[in-house]
């Protein structure tokens, strides 16, 4: 028995009912679950074990912002296909803007619970996160499809 090699086809190519055409939506809304779910918790003063060891690390949780959002982005656009708005002569890509929006209002719902703070830093820190894998998604795009 020959053993054939795996061809990977990127899921543009698939055919339309192919399961593995809705991958990259299924992974960003599974990541978005996780960060509520995250979220949730931390608002409930329940942290996870996971947080808690980010947190314990030296700027643990500037860095967790960071890579959260970024890679939330990274996956957003993926999701929508590096779909983009123009605001003004400025090309921006809509997952990032929804994943800018969503940052932003999770950092300042923390103002109603007793066990969060508002901290303007980890603003700017999952700010930098979104604008990097922004910068990144069409070649990580590309990078992709030729691997495919």
């Amino acid at each position: 028995m020959a053993i054939r090699p795996v061809r990977l086809v990127h899921p543009a190519k698939l055919p339309p009912t192919s399961p593995m055409r809705k991958l990259p939506v299924l992974l960003a809304l599974s990541f978005l679950f996780f960060i509520f779910w995250v979220i949730y918790r931390a608002d409930i003063g329940q942290p996870t074990s996971l947080h808690l060891f980010i947190t314990s690390l030296p700027y643990g949780d500037k860095v967790g912002h960071f890579f959260i959002f970024g890679l939330l982005t990274l996956l957003g656009n993926l999701a929508l296909k590096l779909r983009q708005i123009t605001i003004g002569s400025l090309k921006i890509y809509v997952a990032s803007l929804l994943v800018f929006a969503f940052a932003i209002i999770e950092e300042l719902s923390q103002v109603f619970f007793p066990d969060r703070t508002l901290d303007l830093v980890d603003v700017i820190a999952g700010t930098l996160g979104i604008i990097l894998i922004s910068l990144l998604s069409k070649p990580l795009a590309k990078c992709l499809q030729t691997h495919d």
